[in-house]
């Protein structure tokens, strides 16, 4: 007979996404994510199996609090510009509010992550992947519209703005300062949109 939860799902991994933000994949224990969840250790592993079990289910509830508002943005954009004007106000947001650890819960686990984790590596770069597979998809619609160049490597540019990213999250997580964020953000704009 299986026992009853006597939890709330959606509490208990945004408890665990703080942790594995906060300290990383490698560095969190499952002390740290016990204590942080109230669960029991038989309750955490009945329902999530493992701790990387438990880290995929708190990326995808990272994604539904934070990655579907910036790619909501890219995807709705009327122009390349106020598109990734949007992604990265949205992102700085995330990046600095108060209430979360600094930078990006996949960009803190990539800075230090073991390289003998692969199955976290991919999900890692999946989920970045899939992200700047988004910025290529705006950048290709501007350019079909005439907002970019018929030359403009619309790829390289899509890397560009990624990287940009990358370093927004890297930054904040170093330094909460708004104002070099946003410069950053508005230099990746800049170069992408003339």
């Amino acid at each position: 007979m299986s026992r009853t939860k006597t939890f709330d799902r959606q509490a208990v991994l945004q408890a665990a996404m703080r942790v594995f933000w906060q300290k990383g994949y490698d560095t969190t224990s499952m002390q740290d994510l016990l204590d942080a969840t109230g669960l029991s250790r038989s309750s955490l592993y009945e329902e999530f199996e493992d701790k990387a079990h438990l880290f995929e289910a708190a990326t995808h509830c990272y994604f539904d609090m934070h990655g579907q508002l910036r790619v909501r943005a890219l995807r709705e954009a009327t122009s390349v510009r106020g598109g990734l004007q949007a992604f990265f106000a949205l992102q700085i947001a995330a990046c600095l509010h108060p209430e979360d650890p600094p930078g990006c819960l996949l960009t803190n686990t990539a800075t230090t992550l073991a390289s003998h984790d692969g199955r976290i590596a991919d999900l890692v770069r999946a989920s970045t992947e899939g992200l700047r597979q988004e910025i290529l998809a705006l950048l290709r619609r501007g350019q079909a519209e005439g907002q970019l160049p018929a030359q403009a490597n619309v790829e390289a540019m899509s890397h560009l703005v990624m990287s940009v990213s990358l370093g927004i999250n890297v930054w904040a997580r170093m330094h909460a300062d708004r104002v070099a964020l946003e410069a950053m953000a508005q230099g990746a704009v800049n170069a992408v949109c003339g």
